[in-house]
């Protein structure tokens, strides 16, 4: 398991790594300048977030193929996924559903050239377009 990022929890990951004496296969990589080599080779990419907005970590893990779990949470993974065509829903804080989603993803094969397809959609011209299209509705409509 790799951990990559920093945050105010480091020490007590560090600490629970060592109770657990899993040094040898956790490992709590911290910050680092490329990220993406890390999300092009992983054989899991998880995101159990309780609380997300439109999670950019997501969206560029599915950019690099990476097959994925994340946490239903009201907004965001369900869009970002493609309401689970292209990675795993799970219900947030459910960590028997989360243990069985990793066990199952591990062996299942997934058409990964989809899945970047649908991650390089998120673009800013594509993000301009869509709030285009939006604007020109709520003008339309204003204008009758």
């Amino acid at each position: 398991l790799l951990i990559v990022g920093e945050g105010e929890e480091r020490e007590k990951l560090e600490e629970l790594v060592k109770v657990l004496s899993a040094e040898s296969y956790i490992q709590l990589v911290g910050e680092t300048k490329n990220p993406y080599a890390y999300m092009s080779k992983c054989a899991l990419f998880l995101m159990p977030s309780r609380y997300e907005g439109l999670g950019n970590v997501l969206i560029e893990a599915v950019a690099c193929g990476a097959k994925c779990i994340a946490y239903d949470c009201p907004v965001g993974p369900s869009e970002t996924l493609g309401a689970g065509k292209f990675g795993r829903l799970v219900k947030v804080n459910d960590l028997a559903e989360l243990t069985q989603a990793i066990s199952d993803e591990l062996d299942r094969d997934y058409d990964r050239a989809a899945v970047i397809s649908h991650g390089q959609t998120y673009t800013s011209e594509n993000g301009f377009s869509k709030y285009e299209a939006v604007f020109e509705k709520l003008c339309a409509e204003r204008v009758k």
